[in-house]
């Protein structure tokens, strides 16, 4: 038994040197890269230094190698470490200012990290209005919001927003999976008669809400982490947040998973003064029209596209602030804004609209 014990304790050192070799080998290769990502930052013209479309590239090649090797392990696993590796080679050109909603602990923060990486500077802001007023301003690189959710729908805010800030465009995309949870400094969820979240996140959980806590007072708040921060030693009172927020702030987690979509995925787009001004194999392109107010006026527009044989993803109303009953169109179709059926198609429309803003084409998430 002695003797078995001592070979396994000896071809365990043995494969730790290994290991070890192993670790200089990839330190050596990081290295490597960030050397090379240096060197393309002092060759690159336009100095855009975040780059969606080639890092997306990146991650279905990696998936690709993963397959044709049949590696035993996650592809989404791989993602996440190679996110930090091209993060770290990219703060090496330029550090990112990255406006996202806060305070700490937010889905936003959560997101942002899991696209971004941790390697920028994500600057937290209680608003969305607020990020893009830092972002007009150039103290921010980009911006990473919330703009739709896939149980409730538009966040109202960042679409009008994105109507009233002419010089504001989207750069690209993220989609990422959200878990709600009830969090308060009670430790019994009989105790608790009020709920404090974002409107959205109230939304995505009244299923468990209606279920649970029916008699409970609802209060909104700008965030889901400003909830959890603002319930801090409150009695009788629970916010909707992250897990994160929960650790971040102390506070007793009650429920968990309490969305009524457990697949409940939320799109956030990434904000720039600057268009991404690059082709991939599957853009959207996202426009907001206002269009006369006459019968048929609608019609006349989605003719356009349809004549054209260009496929709308999505279009929805906002309503135009400056008057009653009149409004925005937010649409988004298949393709980039330099295609040419794409042009002569915008160019037909702006003579039957009022006003129409391209927001960008960028890569579909």
């Amino acid at each position: 038994m002695q003797q078995k014990k001592n070979s396994s304790l000896k071809r365990i050192k043995n494969i730790r040197k290994k290991i070890d070799s192993l670790d200089k080998e990839i330190l050596d290769l990081v290295n490597l890269r960030v050397v090379f990502a240096k060197e393309i930052g002092s060759l690159k013209q336009d100095k855009q230094f975040y780059k969606p479309i080639r890092e997306n590239n990146i991650f279905q090649k990696l998936e690709k190698y993963i397959q044709k090797k049949n590696y035993n392990f996650a592809e989404n696993k791989i993602d996440t470490i190679y996110r930090e590796i091209i993060a770290f080679c990219r703060s090496f050109e330029k550090k990112l200012n990255i406006g996202v909603l806060g305070p700490r602990g937010s889905h936003s923060i959560v997101s942002a990290y899991e696209h971004f990486g941790s390697y920028d500077n994500l600057l937290k802001f209680q608003t969305i209005s607020d990020i893009f007023k830092e972002i007009k301003n150039n103290r921010l690189d980009f911006g990473f919001v919330p703009i739709e959710n896939n149980t409730e729908g538009i966040v109202n805010e960042t679409i009008d927003n994105l109507i009233q800030n002419e010089e504001i465009f989207i750069y690209g995309e993220s989609h990422q999976k959200i878990k709600h949870f009830l969090i308060s400094e009670e430790k019994k969820l009989h105790k608790i008669k009020k709920v404090i979240s974002h409107p959205q996140a109230i939304g995505q959980c009244n299923h468990w809400l209606q279920n649970y806590l029916p008699n409970a007072e609802i209060l909104y708040s700008h965030s889901t982490s400003e909830a959890a921060k603002n319930i801090k030693g409150k009695k009788n009172i629970a916010a909707i947040c992250s897990k994160n927020a929960a650790v971040e702030f102390n506070l007793s987690i009650l429920a968990e998973n309490i969305q009524n979509n457990q697949n409940n995925i939320t799109r956030f787009i990434i904000l720039s003064k600057k268009k991404l001004g690059e082709k991939s194999r599957k853009d959207i392109t996202s426009i907001v029209i206002q269009i006369k107010n006459k019968f048929g006026s609608l019609s006349e527009i989605l003719e356009i596209f349809s004549k054209q044989k260009i496929n709308l993803t999505k279009i929805f109303s906002r309503p135009l602030q400056k008057k009653n009953f009149e409004y925005y169109f937010f649409i988004e179709l298949e393709g980039n804004e330099q295609n040419e059926k794409i042009k002569n198609a915008f160019q037909l429309v702006k003579r039957k609209s009022i006003q129409l803003k391209i927001l960008g084409s960028y890569c579909k998430n």
